[in-house]
């Protein structure tokens, strides 16, 4: 059965799997050069791209309150506290420094200075932890100055900005992470793609103004023993990219130098400083802009909208009509046309509409790309604008003027997939990239962008979808039963013959109870398993049901002229793969049809 492949899963492999000459060019961008490199700027707020969800100021809020309550539950000793979280040795010492006594082996008590401490407002007891902190920080091997003065650059940031943790030293590092216990910071991990591995990087650095090659020996004695598999993935990788590229020359090692063209890119990016490609719109022009709110709900309706078409629901096709550039990324295995007749969903179509919508994406992103030579696109050019568009910023506008007519025509395009949205002024138009476009930089394994669950599936093969999304209806059709349709709440059933009939249309057991447990609702994604057992169990046995019969093309021999001959032609269809059954004692065998002429072959030199 055919499945639906995501071949690049990143912009890295994209770009690796392009040709010399088309990777040389994209290197002659400086942009490309240093989102490659690094992804993000120092010591900025990191772009929304990379960031994908990050907590709105109520629920960092919440945050603060929690963890700070929890760390003064310590002080009392509570319960509550204790299976909550631990402190960090830093912070235990801050507490036995007058708010804590301990004798022996006994437990810690409050103080009188503790007790005194529970009391105070919380902008006094902040102040007190932090000044305490920093008074033992010698203790702790730590230069006060240099604590103060992180701790007060660290007040400069902008409340709900998230900072990349690859900017700070080590020992900032330690300091937030000391932070988290008093709620002060969040520590967040992402997936970003768009970014050599931390050794690549250091790679790059040192050869960056290294005009020569340099010997595979001299780059391993850089390396520690231990380091030597963290090695092996930077140096693949940057080989993988043609960043580095192999020198061979006869009777000599193997060396290595950086590719000419990215490394003089490179170091205009670091000598003049990094920009975006292009600024956002001031306001004053654009006058107002839809909200990051409404820019998620277009970008969804647009969505479901490109993806309703794939089920060719009657919904769909009066909304909007689909571009041909992304018409032929539909026919392009997932949509299969016969003379007349209306385009109808391969088994890979079907598959397809199972997959989580980073996969989606991708899979019509690549299909996207892979074909925009037949349409006269460079691919080394449109993926280069793929990659800076997943650098601009969500709900900002950017000026149509600012790109070529190739790249204006594929923002059309992606205002298909609800990738942008265009706006027409009195006097100028700007395109407004959704969240979508900036997860085009996210790895398909990180789950922090993925949607909140829907369905609800009970031991009884009833199923409830709290869901008014018109997609959602029709891919739960495509498995089950839909009995009937409220505004927020679609209730159906799971049932024997919606099986059958999504099994034979290409989907599989698995598939259907991965969509289940990727889409269950938050009631129940917690419990363990979020989908009944007997349910899919029953769904993987009613897809056995199925398969117990498999059809094979074969051929029978028999009336062989000799037992010899007969043993000989067993033993070769063996040989070959392609015995399906024998009967020694009557002289009878069965084999593939696939090895129908080499056995003809065969038989004919015997009775030779």
């Amino acid at each position: 059965m055919p499945q639906v492949k995501i071949v690049a899963k990143n912009f890295m492999d994209m770009v690796a799997s392009l040709p010399a000459i088309k990777l040389d060019k994209l290197y002659h961008n400086s942009f490309i050069c240093e989102a490659i490199f690094s992804g993000v700027l120092p010591r900025e707020p990191m772009p929304s791209n990379i960031t994908v969800r990050l907590p709105t100021l109520d629920e960092l809020d919440s945050y603060a309150v929690g963890q700070w309550e929890c760390f003064l539950l310590h002080l009392i000793n509570s319960a509550e506290a204790e299976t909550i979280k631990n402190i960090s040795s830093s912070m235990m010492k801050v507490f036995q420094r007058g708010l804590l006594s301990q004798r022996d082996k006994e437990a810690p008590k409050l103080t009188e200075s503790g007790f005194q401490f529970l009391l105070m407002e919380t902008n006094a007891q902040l102040w007190y932890i932090i000044r305490e902190y920093i008074t033992n920080s010698e203790e702790r091997g730590l230069d006060t100055a240099d604590l103060i003065s992180f701790l007060l650059e660290l007040s400069f940031h902008v409340a709900g900005e998230a900072y990349n943790m690859n900017t700070l030293t080590d020992i900032q590092r330690n300091t937030i992470k000391d932070l988290v216990d008093l709620g002060l910071v969040k520590l967040q991990q992402v997936h970003s793609i768009v970014s050599l591995p931390p050794l690549a990087k250091k790679y790059v650095l040192a050869l960056l103004y290294v005009d020569g090659p340099v010997t595979a020996k001299l780059l391993e004695e850089w390396v520690l023993a231990d380091g030597f598999s963290k090695h092996r993935v930077a140096f693949d990788r940057l080989l993988q990219l043609r960043i580095l590229t192999e020198i061979v020359e006869r009777k000599k090692e193997t060396m290595y130098r950086l590719n000419t063209i990215f490394q003089i890119n490179m170091q205009k990016r670091i000598l003049n400083g990094g920009v975006l490609p292009r600024e956002p719109m001031p306001s004053n022009i654009t006058v107002r802009l839809p909200t990051l709110d409404e820019l998620d709900s277009y970008a969804v309706g647009q969505w479901e909208c490109f993806l309703l078409h794939l089920i060719n629901s009657a919904e769909a096709e009066t909304i909007k009509n689909i571009s041909s550039s992304m018409m032929k990324v539909f026919q392009r295995g997932l949509l299969s046309q016969r003379d007349k007749e209306a385009p109808k969903l391969t088994e890979s179509g079907f598959q397809f509409l199972l997959m989580d919508t980073n996969a989606q994406l991708w899979y019509i992103i690549r299909e996207y790309i892979t074909n925009s030579e037949e349409r006269g696109l460079d691919t080394a050019d449109l993926i280069s604008f793929l990659l800076e568009l997943s650098f601009h910023v969500a709900g900002e506008a950017y000026n149509m003027n600012t790109l070529t007519d190739i790249q204006r025509n594929t923002i059309k395009d992606l205002v298909d997939l609800g990738l942008v949205k265009l706006q027409q002024g009195r006097k100028e138009s700007w395109f407004i990239p959704t969240k979508l476009a900036t997860n085009l930089s996210i790895s398909l394994s990180d789950t922090s962008s993925r949607k909140q669950g829907f369905v609800v599936v009970e031991t009884n093969f009833r199923m409830y979808a709290y869901s008014t999304s018109k997609l959602h209806c029709e891919i739960l059709r495509l498995f089950s039963s839909v009995e009937y349709q409220l505004p927020n709440l679609i209730v159906g059933a799971i049932k024997k013959e919606n099986l059958y009939k999504a099994f034979e249309n290409g989907i599989t057991a698995d598939q259907i109870i991965s969509f289940l447990q990727q889409n269950a609702h938050p009631r129940v994604a917690e419990r363990v398993p979020s989908v009944p057992e007997n349910v899919t169990d029953q769904i993987r046995l009613w897809e056995s049901d199925l398969n117990r019969i498999e059809m094979t093309a074969a051929h029978l021999y028999d009336e062989f002229p000799s037992r010899e001959v007969f043993e000989a032609a067993c033993d070769f269809a063996q040989e070959y793969g392609g015995q399906l059954w024998m009967d020694s004692k009557s002289m009878r065998v069965i084999v593939k049809a696939e090895i129908l002429t080499n056995m003809k072959d065969f038989l004919r030199r015997q009775q030779q």
